[in-house]
């Protein structure tokens, strides 16, 4: 027998809780429509004449039969493992034994309780100066300069300018070559 789930476990504090008006509303199952009525039967319950004569049509045959495999497909191979007579004659040693046997458990260890229970000196604790200090946020080196969310205004002269033909075949993408190195 293994160890006891922490999950199973409630609090004591869940077994005396008292559920409010809200929530027993709220754990109610949603009544259904007014206008909802059980005993109607599907439309496609009850085909046509026309419907019940019909034929179906070649793309309606095409669909109905069962998918194809493609064409390389390979199904399963069951694998054959060949054991040999060396391996099945082989005694294992003490270690193994060992190893192989299962743990003993002791089912009277009692295992901590998962939930954590404030006692009354905590309530009244009041922290030394190196604790205090540690609490406080990490404060930004000297000279440190945050983000800039400075925008640079862009000129009329650089948005009307036509980049020299070096520039835009530099300034192409190569495709289909790889950099050699």
């Amino acid at each position: 027998m293994g160890r006891p789930s922490y999950i199973t476990l409630i609090a004591p504090a869940a077994k005396t809780y008292n559920i409010t008006e809200r929530l027993e509303r709220l754990s109610q199952p949603k009544p259904p429509h007014p206008d909802f009525k059980e005993d109607l039967h599907s439309p496609r319950s009850h085909p046509s004449k026309a419907a019940q004569k019909a034929s179906p049509g070649p793309a309606e045959i095409r669909l109905s039969q069962p998918k194809e495999h493609h064409r390389d497909y390979i199904p399963e191979k069951q694998s054959e493992t060949k054991v040999s007579e060396a391996a099945m004659k082989a005694v294992a040693s003490d270690r193994v034994e060992t190893l192989a046997m299962p743990k003993d458990r002791d089912d009277t260890i009692h295992y901590k309780d998962p939930y954590w229970h404030p006692t009354g000196k905590m309530f009244n604790y009041s922290p030394n100066k190196t604790i205090r200090d540690l609490s406080f946020p990490k404060l930004h080196a000297p000279g440190y300069q945050g983000d800039n969310y400075f925008f640079w205004k862009v000129s009329k002269a650089a948005r009307k300018y036509v980049a020299s033909s070096r520039i835009q075949e530099l300034s192409t993408p190569v495709r289909g070559t790889q950099a050699s190195s």
